[in-house]
């Protein structure tokens, strides 16, 4: 399973997707990758695990609770 995207899509250009390997060089930020490999989901236990040991005792931000539950999902 490649982490690579497919294709770039510009949705500042009425969606204009460009199927190539490379993000475009004009305007980067205005471009969303498109994977091939379906989302893993987490079980509603495992996102409760991953609060409870984020969330309550360090006292991180919705970001760091975000990053952890996107690495979760990609170990699995």
């Amino acid at each position: 399973m490649l982490n690579e995207p497919y294709a770039w899509i510009n949705v500042n250009d009425e969606y204009k997707i460009l199927f190539d390997d490379e993000l475009p060089n004009y305007y980067p930020e205005a471009w969303m990758p498109l994977y091939a490999h379906p989302a893993r989901e987490l079980t509603d236990d495992e996102i409760v695990d991953i609060g409870t040991e984020f969330l309550a005792p360090k006292n991180c931000d919705i970001f760091t609770f975000a990053r952890a539950i996107l690495r979760k999902a990609q170990e699995k």
